[in-house]
């Protein structure tokens, strides 16, 4: 066998080196992962300025990646066309996040155009928006139990009684005896579909989109695949590395 032939046989793909043939195998393999690692990496880079902290991910995505359950809804109450619950300490007028930081919902009524939110520690004034306009606490003792109306006055009952709501100065005051009729702010049942959005809102406000990508960055976004499957990107790199070192020399 001539020089010619010996040559194009070692050309052959038969008889080309395992480094070789390997190396471009786990070459096409690792591809994606560095291009996700390029691109997650540069907006890591870049969080602040887009705003990935400030951004979160959809109630169902956040679901899906993570596990994380809805909170379930405390009470619902409807007034001026829209429906107010609590859920996991936020107020929502429909699936508008209101206020954060509020106790249980008790009653919401509407006066002079606005609507009064009331929970069991404090007063919520509200627009039909719905956007927050004021709030008030009612004090570490007392407990708000209901709101609502006797004719355009607003009557709430405490612990310690009944009492007049005036919605201007957000300040109680003694109220009439002489009024009974009073229009108690009653609990509705959410429908389903808005109950399902205000889950996802709810959920959703949880996690960023600079956590996701970071979780993606890192292979944290699947609790136990995620972890192999780039440890067995970080493995080809590194075989890559070190093949690639094998042929040059075998090269030169």
């Amino acid at each position: 066998m001539n020089t010619s032939d010996n040559q194009a046989r070692k050309r052959s793909p038969r008889h080309r080196h395992w480094a070789r043939r390997s190396h471009r195998v786990v070459a096409i393999g690792a591809f994606s992962f560095l291009i996700l690692l390029a691109i997650t990496g540069l907006l890591l880079n870049h969080s602040d300025d887009l705003g990935l902290p400030q951004q979160f991910v959809s109630g169902s995505v956040a679901e899906k990646l993570y596990g994380i359950e809805a909170p379930s809804i405390d009470a619902a109450f409807a007034a001026a066309d829209l429906v107010f619950v609590t859920m996991a300490g936020t107020l929502y007028g429909n699936v508008i996040a209101v206020a954060d930081d509020v106790g249980e919902i008790r009653g919401a009524v509407v006066s002079d155009n606005l609507v009064v939110v009331a929970t069991d520690r404090e007063f919520i004034l509200t627009t039909t928006e719905p956007t927050l306009v004021e709030r008030s606490d009612i004090g570490s003792v007392q407990r708000l139990n209901r709101i609502g109306l006797a004719g355009s006055q607003v009557v709430v009952e405490l612990n310690s009684g009944r009492f007049a709501f005036d919605s201007n100065q957000m300040l109680l005051s003694a109220l009439n005896p002489a009024i009974a009729d009073i229009a108690w702010s009653e609990a509705i049942q959410a429908e389903e579909q808005q109950a399902r959005q205000l889950g996802n809102a709810a959920a959703g406000e949880i996690i960023s989109w600079e956590r996701v990508l970071s979780d993606l960055h890192s292979g944290r976004i699947l609790p136990n695949v995620g972890r192999i499957i780039f440890d067995l990107a970080a493995l080809c790199l590194l075989y890559l590395c070190m093949s690639g070192v094998l042929l040059w020399f075998r090269r030169h």
